[in-house]
Parts: C-alpha cells; structure tokens; sequence
C-alpha cells in the first residue's frame, strides 16, 4: 500500500457495492441496546447488529461522532464519521490520535501517518496497512531510501558488510560517500573556449557560448562575431563579419553564393578562406565584394555583369583588375558599379545603358563620366544612382519618373536629382528610388503598395519627402517595398505580401511602419521579396524564404525578423498561456500575446519574435502564466501585466505594461506565477499572493479574499521550492512536500472539506526535489523518482492510462529525473538529459513531431544535454546547451519565431 493511503476503506466503495455489503453485515435488530447503534424506534440490536428490517437510515447518531446512513462494511457498526468542528472521532482505522471533525466530517489522518505507524526509522522501515487496516512493518533494503547515504550520483550496493558507494561521475570530484563535487571546467583556460567565447560550467560539463550580440554561425562557438555588412540580393544574401571573412546563403542556381556549387544553401557558408573582406553587394542572380581593396564577382554572367572581360558564369569570386583601391560596389539585375578612388565605374548590361551615354553592354569596367568625387553608388534592376559630392545622380530607364528628374524620359548618362549638395544616402531599385538629404527622408518613382511611404499610391517624377523627421541615417528600396533607418529605428513599408517588411502581417503599409522595438539597428538592406538588417551586432533577415535567403535553415516565409545563427547563453524559460519570457546572458526577453501589458516593453501589443524587456543584465529568473509575469533581477522581484486578482503584488490591482518591483527585499530566490496567484520564496520563507477563492494561497484563514501584497505562509524559514497551480498550490520544505487548494488536486485521500487552506503533508517521503503545480494536475521528483497525480483526462500524469490519480503515482522506474514540467494538459520532464513529453499534443506542444496525445513519456529528440522545460497552454519552450527551442501552437507568436505552430523544437 503506498504511504499516502489513509485507511478510510469504505469510501472505495461505490454506493451500489455498499448497500450490497449493508444488506450482509446489518442483520438481525435485537431489542437490547448496544454502545454502537440504535433503530430509529428506539429498538436496539444488542449484539451490534440490525434485522432484516434495518435499513440503511436505520442508524441514528450515539454522539458527536455518528451520522446516519454510514455502516462500517467491515465491522458492521455505524461508523464514526461525523461530529461538530474539533470534536475527536475515530474514522475507522486504528489510528485514532489526531483524528478530528471539520465541516462535519471525520477527516483520518492514516495509520501510518503517525509516526510512521509505531513501525520506527521510516528512513529504514516502510509503514503500511493491510485489508483490516492493521499496521504493517517491512524493512527496507539500504539502498532503497536516500541511496543508502551515498551521493544521489552515485552507485548503491549493500551487502553482509553494509552499505557500499560508487564513485563520483565524470565531471564531479569526490568521492561516493561523502558527496559529488561538480568540477568548474571554467576556472582555468575559458575551458578550452575561443577567445571570444565565454565559457559556461555545468553539471557535470561545460559548454562555450558566444556573447549576446555576437553571431554562432558554426553552432559551436568556435567563432563568434558581430556582423559588419549585409546585402540582400533577389533570392540570395551575403554578409561580411567584424573578423573580415564572408558568409552567403539563399539561392545559387548560378553560383551567385561564390562557394564553388550550384546548391541552394539555407544555412550561411564561408566563401572562400580570405578574412579581409570589406563589403559586399548582392545583385539578382550574381555578387560582387571588396577584399583589401581588390574587387571580386561572381555567379550569373551572361551580359558581362561580373566585369571580367568574358559571359561565362564564375562559381568562385574572379579578381575584376588589378586595382587595391575600390570602395564601394552594387551588384544590380545585369548589370554592377563600382568606385574606385572616387572614380566611378560601370559594366554589364541592360536595355538602357548602363550610363557611359550608350546602349552597349560592357564585360569590363568603364568610367562613368571624369569626376573623382563619388562615394556611393546603388545599382538597380534598369537604373542606377550615385551620389558625387553630396548631389544625387541617376540614368537609366526613367518609367514611372524612378530618375527623379521630373520626366520620364530615359538617360544615358547621370542626370542630377534636385539641387540639393547634402545628400547622404540613396537606393535605386526595380521600380523606384530612395534617398537621405541632410536626414530627411525622400523618395520617388513608381508607387504600387505606397512603397514611397508618402501615403499614397500615385507615381511621383520628383522626390517627395517622407514624413517629418530629421534624423534618418539610411534607406534601402527593394522590388517594392523600402525600409530605412531613424535614429537607429528601423521603419519599413510597400507590399508585405511575403511578409519582407517584417512586422509580422502580410498587410501593405503606405506609411513607414516601425518594426519590433530594438534602437540598436546599424543596416539594413531590401532584396526582391525578402530583407536583413544588422541590430546591434545580430544579423537577422525575414520575408521571402523559398531558397532559404532568410538563413534561418529552413525555407519557412518569416513575417519577423529571424536571428541567422544562435545564441548559446539562454540560461532559462518560461511559457504562459499566450506568451513566453527568457533570460538570455542576463538580459530577459519576451514574446507572443502582449495585450495586458504583459510583455513588459510598455505596449499592449502582440510581438511575434522576442523584445527585450528594460536595459538590466542580471535578471535571474523569470515565471509567467495567463496575462501577466513576474522575474527575478539581482535578488529584486518583479511583475507586470494584468492585476485583477492583485496578481503583481504591488498592494493595488492597477496592471503595469513595465516590471513594478513587488516590495523592497533583495533576496527573492525562486518564484511560480499560476493564472491568476503568484507564490515566491525570499531567504527560506514562502510569500503567496493573488486570487484566494480556494484557499491556494495557504493562509487557513478561511476568508478566501484576494491579497494585494505578499503574504507570509506559516512561520517556517526553510522552504526550498514552490509550484503554482489553477487553484491549488504545491511547495517543498525540508524535503517533504505540502499542498493546499482544491482537494481533488493535492494529492491526499478521503479529504472531507470543500478547500484546504494551509499547507498539508502529501505522504511520507522525505526527498523532495522539485514540484510543479499546473491546471488540474501537479508531477515531482523525490529522490530521482517521477511522480505525477490528479487529471489525467489526456495522458498527463505519463502512467499509460487516461485514469486520474488522487495521491501522487510514480511514472516509471527510472530514478535519474532531474527536471518535471506540467502543463495545464501536457507535462515534459529531464531524465538523465534526455527530453520528455506526455499528454495533450492537439498543438503539437509534446514537440514528437506528431499531433498525437500520449499517455506514456515520448523522446523529444536524441540530445541528452537538455538543461530546463517550461510548458504552457499549447506550447512548449526548452533550453538544450545554452540553445533555445520551442515548439507547438503559435496563434499569439508565443513561440518568437514569427511563422505558424511547429510540432517539433525550432532553434532560436
């Protein structure tokens, strides 16, 4: 019998069965009274039995503790199940010491709950009741219980001479018995990390991370880097980074990726080993870049667009010359431009001129003109634009008035833009162009989808300004749609039908519309029907993603920007119902549904890819659920979003759309937000808050308000963890497990009362590790073993049955479970580093790759380096290696990857 059984074996009994026995057991009404029972004439069995005539009703209440209609199935006597509050009562079993009446009703406390049942060390004793309710005492094996005293990571073997230990695993130092050290592989040498990897110390490894800003291109940051400059090309984009070498990925039908192959590349891949790269362009199907000063082209070649006197394509970057001073190149449709020592020239081909003032395509470079002032130069589909001290130049073909001339009149040779000598920027695309005078923003051309900004969709032959800014830096057109950059605030707008302007819609924007909320943007560069952009050292690309030109791995259309390459410093997660917060590096980050602020970025608006949450790099930790969240950021808590209930603990129920700290301590330690209650542990003592309509902020004060502010539950200093649940709360102290709340979710029998509202002892076991409390069920770990109870109407309890469970039943027979996670119908849980799931999958959120509910724990994936699992509603969130993956419904982008749900794990 498992040690949380109470005894109180008549209520197993169904009410048909129980009458049956009645009818056996109650026989024969005598006329002397007895001590047990009385007819409800007043005739009385004086043997403690009733005739035939006896009927259920028949038994009346001899004192306090009698009730009518309970016959004992086993001892045939009325029952002792019922009296006034507080009044002593025997419920049946043989543990009558602490059995009282509450509400009216005996509530046992079980044989063995008592001192373990007389039976002595339950350390080395097991209690338990037979049939008859009698005390059973089974000694254990030595092994059995805590390991026998050896570390919980070691082996355990006992024999005639006692208890002996195994040693420590790899990656611990000490020995069995006295305890396992973890060995901090980062003390010395970064661990054998790059030098510009941190190196991050596990249990019992390590592994290298690449700081926050930097790119892990490789996956294993071995080099970890910003990224200087991107281009997007029409289906490909390429990429210089800070250590000089070039990356490019996308389509390469025609070897425009310069890596030697025609295969399409979803993933960036080094071009060749040269690590002196300065810039690069990506044209429609060919490339062109700067490395120390030479010019280089490559991929499609057929109207001499690779400048190197021949039509035939390139698969690897071709020297063009044998000049060391270039600066600047732009690879357009068919034809490129370069400057070279300010002189600016032009080759390839298109049907109007390349701007030499004829029509002839060019295999080599030709000089445009004679100044030697020109410092930028954009080539576009049939036109181009210049700037040569500070005035804007265009020609070629002039349809929809793309020269900005005030005609539509092609030209062969530059025509100047305006009178302006400020200017700093500009961008020639397919239909239209852009340009940056002296920071305001100006475009012109043709208009479809308002790709001009200017909020209309008329054509214009001149510049027209855009808004009222004087502060942009910088602007890139692509087919039809522009983005730009004010004060490091990335804007874009046009057709959106590939999703290119990233703010994750597919809606057409005619004005400049802001995307996410980073001011860290340094670049940004429009393909055909895709973009990237650097912010703040990250290089991230969205829209269009056939040939994998987003660089993400896959070729999923992305409506927001997508990080190329990941980060390896997440260091925990938490998923809500329709949100999902992370600490990365320190730094917290949040996404997915913000309408009650609870995002914490000061809006109330939805972000599909995560948005950091203030400036601190010291957050700890971080708990959400339903519409608000709370974190711990140096020992300080905080929450945010909706405060019906006075979920965010700051004395009102006022909601905040940013972190307001709840009370003054400094010493928060660990904390779960349920729907609609928070419950956090600061210095050992346990704080409950929130809704209390159940009881399940533990403070048995029977009123069930909600509080406003942090509440102290009991007096106790030594609680170690906290689960919040749907009206129910589970926490650990000492190592033994308490709950309160809703009764049929607490994991104790025969409870009488309606709600439990302090903490009760769940069982007898005494290693508690970790508890996690969600809808209608709870699951922990004691002693390395699984145990989950309550719901299990969709698999969740992971017992192989859909059958609830009223005490805590173990999972499996493993004893290496580090981490258990439950979900409101899904839980996951660690055993050993490997990822499980069980339960609810109608999302995809078991992260198998099906859609299929399981009742029995199923691999994630192969990889046993998984560190924590947060689960929400219908999604889940995983941290492996310091890597972030998420998986399930993404209806409200809970899972920051900016496309629809995903039944398995998607790498940030």
């Amino acid at each position: 019998m498992l040690p949380w059984t109470s005894g109180r074996m008549c209520q197993t009994y169904s009410l048909a069965a129980l009458l049956v026995t009645l009818s056996a057991v109650c026989s024969g009404c005598g006329d002397d009274a007895s001590a047990d029972e009385v007819t409800r004439d007043g005739s009385v069995g004086a043997d403690g039995s009733m005739d035939s005539a006896c009927t259920r009703q028949d038994c009346e209440p001899m004192d306090d503790c009698h009730v009518v209609g309970e016959c004992d199935p086993v001892t045939g006597t009325c029952r002792q199940l019922a009296a006034a509050d507080g009044a002593a009562c025997d419920d049946g079993n043989d543990a009558t010491l602490g059995d009282s009446c509450t509400a009216g009703v005996c509530s046992g406390v079980g044989a063995c709950s008592l001192d373990n049942g007389g039976c002595g060390d339950p350390a080395s004793i097991e209690c338990s009741q037979d049939s008859d309710g009698q005390v059973q005492c089974t000694t254990l094996e030595p092994c059995a219980t805590k390991n026998g005293g050896c570390d919980p990571l070691t082996s355990c073997t006992s024999g005639a001479t006692g208890v002996s230990c195994g040693p420590c695993p790899s990656g611990y130092t000490g020995d069995g018995s006295s305890g396992c050290i973890d060995i901090d592989e980062c003390d010395k040498g970064n661990g054998g990390c790059a030098p510009t990897a941190s190196c991050v110390n596990d249990a019992p490894g390590f592994h290298c991370a690449c700081p926050s800003g930097t790119l892990d291109l490789q996956g294993d940051a071995s080099e970890c880097v910003e990224a200087l400059q991107v281009s997007a090309g029409s289906h490909h984009a390429c990429a210089v980074l800070a250590n000089g070498r070039l990356y490019c990925w996308g389509d390469n039908s025609y070897g425009q990726l310069g890596d030697e192959t025609t295969t399409t590349q979803a993933t960036p891949v080094r071009i060749g080993t040269s690590s002196s790269w300065q810039s690069v362009s990506a044209g429609g199907q060919h490339s062109c870049g700067i490395d120390a000063g030479r010019l280089y082209c490559w991929g499609e070649n057929s109207y001499g667009q690779l400048g190197d006197g021949t039509d035939s394509p390139r698969l690897l970057p071709v020297p063009i010359g044998t000049s060391e001073t270039w600066n600047a190149v732009s690879a357009g449709d068919h034809h490129s431009c370069g400057i070279d020592a300010g002189k600016l020239y032009c080759w390839g081909g298109t049907s109007y001129g390349i701007g030499d003032g004829t029509l002839m395509s060019r295999s080599s470079p030709v000089q445009i003109g004679d100044s030697a002032t020109w410092f930028i130069v954009s080539a576009g589909a049939n036109h181009t634009c210049g700037i040569d001290a500070g005035k804007v130049y265009c020609w070629g073909d002039n349809t929809d008035g793309k020269l900005g001339d005030g005609s539509t009149t092609r030209q062969l040779s530059p025509v100047q833009v305006g009178s302006a000598s400020t200017w700093k920027s500009v961008s020639a695309s397919f239909s239209h162009s852009c340009g940056v005078d002296d920071g305001r923003l100006y475009c012109w051309g043709a208009n479809g989808g308002g790709k001009l900004g200017d909020g209309t969709v008329e054509a214009k032959d001149t510049p027209v300004r855009i808004g009222t800014s004087t502060t942009w830096t910088s602007v890139t057109a692509g087919d039809d749609h522009t983005c730009g950059i004010d004060a490091d605030k990335l804007y874009c707008w046009g057709q959106n039908y590939m999703g290119q302007l990233g703010d994750a819609t597919t809606n057409t924007r005619q004005e400049a519309t802001r995307i996410g909320t980073s001011s860290a943007w340094k670049s940004v560069d429009a393909g055909a029907a895709h973009t990237c952009g650097i912010d703040g050292g990250r290089l991230l690309c969205w829209g269009y993603n056939y040939w994998g030109q987003v660089g993400d791995g896959t070729s999923v259309l992305k409506l927001t920007p997508k990080r190329v390459g990941a980060s390896s410093t997440w260091e925990s997660v938490a998923s809500g119902s329709f949100h999902t917060c992370g600490v990365d590096a320190g730094m917290l980050f949040c996404w997915g549904s913000g309408t009650s602020g609870q995002l914490g970025d000061g809006t109330r608006v939805d972000h599909r890819t995560p948005v950091r949450v203030g400036t601190s790099s010291r957050w700890q930790s971080v708990s959400v659920d339903g519409y608000f969240s709370c974190g711990i950021d140096a020992g300080k808590l905080y929450c945010w979003g909706i405060s019906l209930n006075g979920e965010l603990g700051n004395g009102t129920s006022q909601g905040s759309d940013w972190p307001v700290q709840v009370g003054s301590s400094s010493t928060w330690q660990s904390l779960s937000a349920s729907w609609d209650h928070v419950c956090a542990i600061d210095a050992g003592r346990l704080y409950c808050w929130g809704d209390n309509r159940y009881g399940h902020l533990g403070l048995g004060d029977t009123a069930y308000v909600d509080e406003l502010a942090p509440v102290q539950v009991g007096s106790s200093n030594t609680w170690e963890r906290v689960g919040a649940g749907q009206a129910h709360t589970c926490a650990i102290d000492g190592g033994r497990l308490y709950c309160w709340g809703l009764p049929e979710r607490i994991g104790l029998e025969n409870i009488a009362t309606s709600i439990v509202d302090a903490p009760a002892l769940v069982g007898a076991l005494t290693n508690w590790q970790m508890v996690s409390a969600a809808g209608s069920h709870s699951c922990g770990i004691e002693s390395g073993s699984l145990y989950c109870w309550g719901d299990n109407s969709d698999g969740e309890l992971g017992n192989g049955t859909m059958t609830s469970e009223v005490v805590p039943s173990r999972v499996d027979q493993s004893t290496t479970w580090q981490v258990v996670e439950a979900g409101l119908r899904t839980t996951c849980g660690i055993d050993d580093g490997a990822l499980y799931c069980w339960g609810s999958n109608r999302y995809g959120g078991l992260g198998d790759g099906t859609v299929d509910d399981r009742s029995l724990p199923a691999a994630v994936t192969s990889s046993r380096t998984w560190q924590s699992v947060s689960v929400g509603q219908t999604h889940a969130c995983a941290i492996d290696a310091g890597k972030l993956y998420c998986w399930g419904d993404d209806q409200e982008g809970q899972l920051g990857l900016g496309w629809p749900a995903s039944p398995g794990p998607v790498l940030f």
